[in-house]
């Protein structure tokens, strides 16, 4: 980003035309700046389903710099399989270990993604199999923290047409 920055008061001054890897930089860097910008005024938490729209603009990013560190080192540009190197060992390591959590916890269950919609979709079914004045006891925490998710499934899913007994 430092370096697309650095770069623009020269191609401004010069007024040529850029090359098209310039002109992806400029736009991978306004991306980055517009979703850095509206992340902070909706107060966004950072999860990793937040980048899904544009996690290729740091990748981008990261391709022009070791582009441009390629080209300033020439020869020496073997250092750069160094630094790259040690890169890919740790994206490695976080990768391995990401994933033996997900095994050890039986997914991503927790507040930010709970459990996935078929599965409350199953529950509120269940639910529907019985009158609606039943009582109902739940122990699913994200439907006590937010009860509107539970209830918003439930006008969703229309009970079937016959109504079963009354559960005690």
């Amino acid at each position: 980003m430092i370096l697309v920055v650095l770069r623009t008061p020269g191609w401004i001054a010069r007024r040529t035309l850029l090359t098209t890897k310039d002109h992806l930089a400029l736009l991978a860097l306004f991306t980055a700046l517009c979703q850095a910008l509206l992340d902070g005024i909706e107060q966004v938490r950072h999860l990793v389903h937040y980048l899904n729209a544009t996690w290729i603009v740091y990748l981008i990013l990261a391709w022009y710099a070791l582009n441009a560190l390629y080209t300033f080192a020439g020869k020496m540009g073997r250092l750069l399989f160094i630094p790259l190197a040690a890169y890919l060992a740790s994206m490695l390591i976080v990768t391995t270990f990401t994933i033996a959590k997900i095994h050890c916890d039986a997914g991503t269950t927790i507040i930010d993604y709970g459990t996935d919609l078929k599965n409350q979709m199953e529950a509120v079914a269940r639910i529907h199999q019985f009158s609606s004045d039943s009582p109902i006891e739940l122990h699913y925490q994200h439907w006590i923290d937010f009860p509107w998710a539970k209830d918003a499934l439930m006008e969703l899913l229309l009970p079937p047409l016959p109504r079963f007994p009354h559960a005690n």
